[in-house]
């Protein structure tokens, strides 16, 4: 083969080389935008049902048949709410030390939640958030609200509370339309999965032992909202992942943080 050839077939292994260069950047440009235009889909969506439950317990707070505990009248005012909105499994109102007042659905059961962690934190004042937990008045997978209840002396007499139905928030992210190959999940701060798809059962496991959660922990520590990764999921299938934090800065302590996550590859 003289010189000139060489070179020719050299050229030749260059450009192809930078073609295949060039399309696997524009594939991975191509596989973050979608994965960035997924998360944005869902994250839109929990923040907004972060801020509508915040905003149905202010109201709920302020109602007169809650700040009397008016017993029929309260049963009456969160049955209506629950017919509102289809994901919450249920709407609760308690007094200071957590015995259930009012409730939708109705109980004939004498309830307790004073030992959950969303009704402590509310206590205190403000809107607050728990943690995952399986609801005493319903038995479904929920992650529950509070907001104080004020009397007419200004002092906290109970909380009022939302559950939102973890398995209803699974079953929406199925219909936003991700495929087959696509993943979408929200965690809290302590890595516990409440919605995922499309492995709705994966809701109440503990992924703080993944790769995901260590570089959202990181990206957090660095003051990050969001960020991109190319990393293995919790089915161990490497792909490019985008997540965004969701807050409510009016909460108990600042303590509301959860994670969306959305890979794609």
């Amino acid at each position: 083969m003289n010189r000139r050839m060489v070179f020719a077939v050299a050229g030749i292994g260059i450009v192809f080389a930078g073609a295949i260069w060039a399309a696997n950047r524009y594939q991975g440009a191509y596989t973050e935008k979608n994965a960035k235009l997924f998360l944005n889909l869902v994250a839109t969506k929990t923040q907004q049902l972060v801020n509508q439950t915040h905003k149905i317990l202010l109201d709920l707070s302020r109602a007169k048949a809650l700040q009397t505990a008016d017993r029929t009248a309260c049963n009456d005012l969160l049955a209506s709410q629950l017919k509102q909105y289809e994901e919450y499994s249920g709407f609760v109102f308690a007094d200071a030390q957590g015995n259930v007042v009012c409730s939708a659905p109705l109980t004939s059961e004498p309830i307790n939640i004073g030992d959950r962690l969303h009704f402590k934190r509310a206590l205190g004042g403000k809107f607050a958030s728990g943690e995952w937990i399986v609801g005493r008045l319903t038995g479904e997978t929920i992650l529950p609200f509070g907001y104080p209840v004020l009397n007419s002396e200004g002092r906290v007499a109970g909380v009022v509370n939302a559950g939102l139905n973890l398995t209803w928030l699974s079953k929406w992210i199925s219909r936003v339309g991700l495929s087959g190959d696509m993943r979408a999940w929200i965690m809290d701060p302590d890595g516990t999965v409440l919605a995922h798809y499309p492995k709705p059962e994966r809701v109440g496991q503990n992924a703080s032992d993944s790769e995901i959660f260590d570089h959202i922990m990181a990206a957090r520590a660095e003051g990050k909202d969001e960020d991109v990764f190319n990393i293995e999921g919790l089915d161990g299938v490497k792909r490019i992942y985008a997540f965004r934090t969701i807050t409510d800065p009016a909460a108990f302590g600042g303590l509301l943080e959860l994670y969306v996550v959305a890979g794609i590859r």
